[in-house]
Parts: structure tokens; sequence; C-alpha cells
């Protein structure tokens, strides 16, 4: 998780945070617990963007 750190230090409180390749939502559920930020993820590979949902990742 040190490399998402990096990330959420860019992160400002109350943000929009859009992530690309969001795969099964790893980053997505860090910054949601990290912050105050609205985070949304994409993903083209539709198996994996699904998952997000069975793992209850709003």
């Amino acid at each position: 998780m040190k490399k998402f750190e990096v990330i959420g230090k860019w992160i400002k409180h109350g943000s929009k945070v859009l992530v690309l390749g969001c795969g099964e939502g790893e980053l997505i559920n860090y910054l949601q617990k990290k912050s105050d930020a609205r985070v949304f993820g994409l993903d083209i590979d539709e198996k994996r963007f699904l998952r997000l949902f069975q793992k209850d990742c709003p």
C-alpha cells in the first residue's frame, strides 16, 4: 500500500477522483478510507470491474 500513500498525499479533501483502470478497486478503497474525496472508477475489463460490486465497493 506504500504506492497508494504517495497518491493519497496528492488528493485534497473534498475533491473528486476518477481512477482509470481501477481493476478490483484497491486504490478506490484506499482513497475512500484515507480521505473524504468522492472516488469513481472505470475499467475496460468487465469481469474485474464487476468484482467491485461483489466486494461492496461503492
